[in-house]
């Protein structure tokens, strides 16, 4: 829906301050963890699925099966400002293949990525992975720009209950065509997992953005009964808490998730996967 005349200017206006708001430096396109990672504070080095191909693509490589998947968020309860994302993930033989796109924002402001990750595991042991993204900025009024990143991730089993997890985001620093003052985020981050028992999952990540502070996340999963997960989790900086859950059977799983920002308000979100 379009707005038109003062008031509308003035919504948009706010739409664009929170975005800068949130993004904490102007142009700074956002990676989606996926559902599940979203109820999980966003930790997401050592965990393995289909939408780790969005953070750690590492975490796709011990997958057996093709997997296609969906989600949506609303932010902050913002009718018009959400999240849409779909991700398709490929095994050939020891090496797996993953396609991804997400757009974020509205009518007047939107950011839009597309991925094509490569991962393959060496003995069940060790996971690299690379990934080739495009992002691309539309502002009305002001047009497009575009940039071209490269990523890389790793996993590393150092027990059967221990894992530990490594990204980093666009080493080379692109930036965005036609804005010379805005850069993809170059990022690093380190995680470890830790299984409890088949049932209870802890997970903590540490990443740090260039030109911002460094969080730290915890998360924890929970699963009374295999198909069945509990989820939630914490954020340091900006401080935020999460929760969800997770219900797979014969291939399908649903994943819903709830992002609370003390300032800002709730994001639900909610994912559909499909394992063929």
């Amino acid at each position: 829906m379009t707005v038109f005349g003062p008031a509308g200017n003035f919504i948009i206006m706010i739409r664009i301050g929170l975005i800068i708001l949130l993004l904490q430096t102007p142009l700074y396109a956002q990676i989606y963890p996926g559902p599940r990672s979203s109820a999980l504070g966003s930790a997401s080095m050592a965990l393995q699925g289909s939408w780790s191909i969005q953070q750690n693509p590492a975490g796709i490589s011990t997958l057996e099966r093709p997997v296609l998947a969906f989600s949506y968020e609303q932010h902050f309860l913002d009718p018009e400002l959400s999240s849409q994302s779909a991700l398709l993930v490929l095994p050939i033989n020891k090496h797996v293949l993953g396609l991804s796109f997400r757009r974020y924002g509205f009518s007047e402001y939107a950011e839009q990525s597309a991925g094509f990750a490569y991962a393959r595991s060496f003995s069940g042991t060790l996971s690299l992975a690379i990934a080739l993204r495009l992002h691309q900025i539309h502002i009305n009024q002001y047009g497009n720009a575009s940039a071209l990143s490269l990523d890389a991730g790793m996993q590393f089993r150092l027990t059967e209950r221990i894992m530990i997890g490594s990204f980093i985001s666009n080493p080379g620093r692109s930036g965005y065509s036609n804005s010379p003052a805005s850069n993809v985020p170059v990022g690093m981050s380190l995680g470890i997992s830790y299984f409890f028992s088949d049932k209870v999952l802890v997970l903590t990540d540490l990443e740090k953005v260039l030109g911002r502070a460094m969080d730290l996340k915890f998360g924890l999963e929970y699963k009374p009964v295999k198909e069945y997960a509990l989820r939630g989790g914490v954020s340091v900086n900006p401080y935020k808490q999460y929760a969800g859950f997770g219900f797979n059977f014969k291939g399908i799983a649903i994943d819903a998730a709830i992002i609370s920002h003390p300032s800002l308000g709730i994001s639900p979100n909610l994912g559909l996967s499909y394992e063929f």
